[in-house]
């Protein structure tokens, strides 16, 4: 019996962080649907009409970490960057199942020279990313060599060139290590 209950909690601990992990993801892809036409105002130019819209979704629905992520980039589009990194913040408080909330993030940090931050929302963004965006990593490298980490620049924009190359031939980056 004791070795039913050491085998049934983490079955039952497990299946309820699996649950409770795609109901995220889940509602990260409705609401993304429910923005379509936010996301094509931004899409179309019309950033100060789409901020408008996103800064109404938030007040509808304050939970929602897609309406503060497309806040936040709108705010980068239109270069209030201070703006942008608090609404990122607020997206990140809610939920990291967009990875470029972190890239975004970084890009905000590194136009006020704020590196060393900057590095760290890159670094999230690789790993968020899984490895798999060279744009991650080509940043990394940029704010890596800015901070005078030569040698991890270099990696890191070997990784962003390999990335880019298997992209280009339809491979995975998981086929050539």
């Amino acid at each position: 019996m004791e070795a039913l209950i050491f085998f049934l909690i983490p079955l039952l601990i497990y299946l309820a962080l699996k649950i409770a992990i795609l109901r995220d993801v889940d509602q990260t892809e409705l609401d993304l649907k429910k923005h379509i036409e936010g996301q094509k105002l931004i899409e179309y130019g019309f950033v100060d009409e789409a901020l408008s819209y996103f800064e109404k979704a938030v007040k509808e629905n304050p939970k929602s970490m897609v309406a503060y992520a497309k806040v936040a980039y709108c705010h980068f589009l239109l270069k209030n960057y201070y703006q942008a990194i608090y609404n990122y913040d607020k997206a990140q408080s809610l939920s990291h199942d967009l990875p470029e909330v972190f890239l975004n993030k970084g890009f905000c940090l590194y136009k006020i020279d704020d590196f060393e931050m900057a590095f760290k929302e890159f670094n999230k963004a690789v790993w968020f990313y899984r490895e798999k965006n060279a744009d991650a990593f080509r940043w990394r490298a940029i704010t890596h060599d800015l901070l005078g980490r030569k040698e991890a620049a270099s990696k890191d924009f070997k990784k962003a060139k390999l990335l880019e190359n298997l992209l280009k031939s339809n491979l995975s980056f998981t086929d050539k290590i």
